[in-house]
């Protein structure tokens, strides 16, 4: 079976009707990754208080 072809009921519609809806707020993007929904602010990086974060 085709991963496209996955059955959505209608309380996990009614979900993403609710999140894209509030998409509309400025500065706010979805990813979809694995089946999972998570919703990101694009201005993470403005937040970090160290600068960009260093390996090791």
């Amino acid at each position: 079976m085709n991963k496209k072809d996955l059955e959505v009921s209608s309380s996990e519609m009614e979900m993403l009707v609710k999140i894209y809806r509030n998409l509309s707020e400025p500065r706010r993007s979805i990813l979809v990754m694995g089946g999972n929904l998570l919703l990101a602010s694009q201005n993470a990086e403005c937040n970090t208080k160290n600068g960009p974060r260093k390996a090791g």
